[in-house]
């Protein structure tokens, strides 16, 4: 496809991969949009592409300088390791959990699933190209796929390098020194995303240098396209977009075009008004941001370099990252500084260490560009044997080629490299192929046939998460249950204002409010009753209001009825889950955050209004009667 694109400008091979890429993923879009999703459908359009491609004299730029011996020793052997675990079955959390769990719906569905979920709203431009290989080769075809982008991030960022000055060793040496960085390595080699998204940010870096000398149209429509799959990609990538909005002076045309590429999953990711609470968005940013507390800023370099800890590592030889600010002595070094710069934009909202990657792939090549060949020889090697020792932090373990080959059963490999995978086996035997789950820990989901639901992936499902918590808290404890009835005009609305820490619920799901904080209820038209539960039970520490139809809030006490009892809803709270069309749940019972609530689950299953059907180590299956 990569040819078909402006065939007559000549482009590198690398850069025609990717901005084919992002025309193939919106044409997957649109495939599955028409519900013809078929493997016959993609072997076609495989064939078609193929026969364009071969008769295609799509002009090419002028080839790479020759490799050095060194560097096709490097890339040969690293290639050969990443190659196998690129082979062998899906194992790591991200992928096996959610990204190849879209792939495998949609190639069954053969179109678009209906769920809702985070994961399911947010754009998958990378997911698109993913799901032809599955459909013909499964996991590891998709896992390939994912590893092609990762060797073709070698000739880009040479081409980058080409474009900005340093000599043809220390481009390589760029280059080599981004491969074997273990964090690539595991990324690459799995059914993650992040690797085609360097390709992407790359794609754009060289064609809006080119662009900028040149001023060809051509350019800046790949450029524009390629951006465009940077948001469908990662959308807090669409950074790149706007960044580039800048350079090329806020052209119009641009940005049409930008917002033409991505508008298939800008419409799409409208129902995530529908998935996102304001508490998830709280808490997504409390566990991942730069700027939550227990993130160091002072100990960074060390962390992304040799000590981990923020899910993966980039090896001893971007110690010297600071090196790079020597660059900015010169016009071009100036430029590949800020482009490192704009491309860690996004790691403000999520440090791990995949989302500096595009970061990482441009700091490279403005390190290398103000040390001798020696030493960037010298990075190379020290690098090669930090990946070598590395035990930190997530990285690949071993060279898998038995599974790789399928000598080992890819089952048996499954139960043996993925905790609780036994639970993937429970939920085969006992749970109905119609059947919902809702699970209380991290499943690998792209094994597993059924739906099922995280406890944080909707507004659904932290409404489930706080019932099972309120109920199993609030067991037996003191609560007050206070009861508007009207006789005639009742509000449009009833307000709680917490003293102290309280939990309500309306029926409808339950909340957690602090001090100071309130909570605003719609009252029904025409409703002429409205009942609050509140814990604990103390009425000082509640101050209720209702808004009249004029606009007016008043307080609510002489309204209101209280009533003392004594809080068991455990088994509503499963009724709750059970109403909302799903009947299994999945809980842990040894550790994490829902570890009492499953061990008071397996200790009364009665009292909860449910019964085990599964277990796997600590995770048991129970099935709402």
């Amino acid at each position: 496809m990569g040819h078909a694109i402006a065939p007559r400008t000549a482009l590198p091979r690398a850069v025609r991969l990717v901005t084919g890429a992002a025309a193939f993923s919106l044409l997957v879009f649109a495939i599955l949009l028409c519900h013809a999703g078929f493997v016959g459908v993609y072997i076609a359009m495989g064939v078609a592409l193929g026969a364009v491609a071969w008769r295609s004299r799509a002009e090419i730029s002028a080839a790479l300088p020759a490799v050095h011996w060194f560097f096709r020793v490097v890339f040969a052997v690293a290639g050969i390791v990443y190659f196998v675990n690129a082979l062998a079955p899906e194992i790591q959390p991200d992928a096996a959990g959610y990204h190849l769990r879209l792939v495998a719906d949609y190639v069954r569905l053969h179109t678009f699933s209906h769920r809702v979920g985070l994961f399911d709203d947010l754009p998958q431009g990378m997911e698109m190209l993913f799901v032809p290989a599955f459909a013909i080769g499964a996991g590891s075809a998709a896992k390939l796929v994912h590893f092609a982008f990762l060797l073709a991030t070698i000739p880009l960022i040479r081409e980058i390098a080409r474009e900005f000055g340093p000599v043809n060793f220390n481009g390589y040496a760029a280059a080599a020194i981004f491969f074997l960085a273990p964090v690539c390595a595991v990324d690459g080699t799995s059914a993650y995303t992040d690797a085609g998204l360097v390709c992407a940010c790359c794609a754009v870096v060289y064609l809006l240098t080119r662009w900028e000398r040149e001023r060809s149209f051509p350019l800046l429509a790949c450029a524009a396209l390629n951006a465009s799959f940077c948001y469908a990609i990662k959308p807090n990538f669409g950074w790149v977009a706007i960044a580039a909005f800048v350079f090329v002076r806020f052209r119009p045309a641009f940005a049409g075009m930008v917002l033409l590429f991505s508008a298939p999953w800008l419409v799409r990711a409208l129902r995530l008004r529908d998935v996102v609470s304001p508490e998830l968005a709280k808490e997504l940013a409390m566990n991942y941001s730069a700027f939550r507390p227990s993130f160091d800023w002072l100990r960074a370099l060390l962390d992304y370099t040799v000590l981990g800890g923020n899910q993966g590592l980039f090896g001893p030889a971007f110690l010297l990252l600071p090196l790079a600010l020597l660059a900015l002595r010169s016009k071009r070094g100036r430029v590949l500084c800020g482009l490192a710069c704009l491309l860690a934009v996004p790691f403000v909202t999520n440090t791990g260490a995949r989302f500096l990657m595009p970061s990482m792939a441009v700091g490279s090549i403005a390190m290398v560009s103000v040390i001798p060949v020696p030493v960037a020889a010298g990075l190379v090697v020290a690098q090669g044997i930090g990946a070598v020792y590395n035990k930190r932090d997530w990285r690949l373990s071993g060279v898998p080629w038995e599974a790789a080959l399928r000598i080992v059963p890819e089952h048996q490999y499954l139960k043996t490299r993925i905790g609780d995978f036994g639970m993937v086996d429970e939920i085969a035997r006992t749970v109905p192929g119609s059947a919902r789950i809702f699970a209380c820990a991290a499943l690998p989901e792209a094994y597993i046939r059924q739906e099922v639901l995280g406890f944080w992936q909707s507004k659904l499902a932290q409404r489930m998460y706080d019932a099972l918590h309120f109920a199993h808290d609030s067991q037996g404890k003191d609560a007050r249950l206070l009861s508007w009835r009207w006789k005639r005009n009742p509000p449009s609305a009833v307000r709680i204002t917490a003293l102290s820490e309280v939990h309500a619920s309306t029926g409808s799901g339950w909340y957690l409010y602090g001090p100071g904080e309130a909570a605003t209820f719609a009252v029904r038209e025409g409703t002429r009753a409205a009942d609050l539960l509140v814990w604990p039970g103390d009425p000082s520490q509640v101050r209720t209001e209702v808004l009249s139809r004029s606009g007016e809030w008043r307080g609510a006490d002489r309204l209101a009825e209280h009533y003392s009892c004594r809080i068991d809803i455990r088994r509503d709270a499963t009724t709750y889950i059970r109403r909302s069309s799903y009947r299994y749940l999945v809980v842990p019972v040894l550790e994490g955050p829902f570890a009492e609530l499953g061990s008071d689950m397996l200790g009364d299953p009665e009292g909860w209004g449910v019964e085990v059907v599964g277990r796997s180590g600590g995770l048991y299956l129970f099935r709402i009667v």
